[in-house]
């Protein structure tokens, strides 16, 4: 009875989250847009702050929506998503951010370093642009993670299994990301490469963390405030604070820059994520090894989580 009310909330879950947070999101747009009109900002600076303060204020309707949803049809709450308020939350998300911005930022160095890419000088983007690239990278590393990483995965989980969830919510991943029609064939290819092991990288990191959501989030946020910070967003590139030049085209062998530097962070971010993994399971033989050798001392205690 359980999982198949897990799958039915699984399923009920994105049409009701289109219409409900949309709905509050076409509002607040169209407000925003009337007061903007009425400021002296040329039409320009009216559109980019416009995008980016409805982006900074998705998230929120997203999170609001979810609550609403899981606590009629699912009787539960934020919490049981990993996505509650706990003293290692703030750890946990300050901790990806910081892996993931200095990823990216790394590979941008060693891109440059190695003659792959030349910057030719700073773009001077303004106060509303720079907010524009931050409002589209906030909105995808919250609203994304707590969509697909949050309640598809884990209703998913509970309805049918593990890797058909992990399968199901990387596919919901990928497209909306996969650009397949405007991308030549090979391009395509390396480009939904390259979401999967995004997703796989993401997914892994929830369950690291033992099934909170704030490490991924702080992941997928601070990969896309950086790269949208340094060369900007598919939606706009005002934003960006670099004007960078790829040395022969904008394809680096065959892959679009873009790929390439989330490629290189990917790299980097995965030897932190193995480094911990591998922190964790030689604690946890430690404490097996402790508990048989000395069998006395734990007497009344349970067993270390295997």
């Amino acid at each position: 009875m359980k999982s198949k009310r897990a799958l039915f909330v699984a399923i009920g879950y994105l049409p009701v989250l289109i219409v409900g947070a949309g709905i509050f999101y076409w509002i607040l747009r169209s407000s925003l847009k009337m007061i903007l009109a009425l400021t002296a900002l040329p039409a320009n600076s009216q559109e980019l702050a416009l995008t980016g303060l409805t982006h900074l204020s998705s998230p929120l309707l997203v999170i609001g929506a979810t609550y609403a949803y899981l606590h009629i049809a699912d009787k539960s709450h934020l919490r049981n998503l990993g996505f509650g308020w706990q003293r290692c939350s703030i750890i946990l998300l300050v901790t990806g951010l910081i892996v993931s911005m200095s990823a990216v930022a790394l590979t941008f160095v060693v891109s440059t370093w190695s003659g792959k890419m030349v910057v030719y000088g700073l773009a001077h983007p303004t106060a509303w642009a720079i907010l524009a690239s931050v409002g589209i990278a906030t909105q995808a590393g919250w609203v994304e993670e707590l969509v697909c990483r949050g309640v598809i995965l884990q209703k998913l989980e509970e309805g049918l299994n593990r890797p058909v969830a992990i399968l199901l919510s990387s596919v919901l991943f990928i497209l909306p990301h996969s650009e397949i029609y405007s991308l030549k064939l090979e391009i395509s290819t390396v480009r939904l490469l390259t979401l999967t092991l995004v997703s796989l990288t993401l997914t892994f990191a929830y369950y690291l963390a033992s099934r909170q959501l704030w490490l991924p989030i702080g992941l997928h946020w601070g990969i896309d405030l950086m790269t949208f910070l340094l060369i900007g967003s598919n939606a706009q590139r005002q934003g960006a604070l670099l004007n960078w030049w790829l040395v022969g085209s904008w394809t680096i062998g065959g892959v679009r820059f873009f790929e390439w530097l989330l490629l290189g962070s990917l790299s980097l971010i995965w030897l932190f994520l193995g480094g911990w993994w591998l922190y964790k399971f030689k604690t946890k033989a430690a404490r097996r090894l402790t508990a048989v050798s000395n069998p006395d001392e734990n007497l009344g205690q349970k067993d270390p989580v295997p």
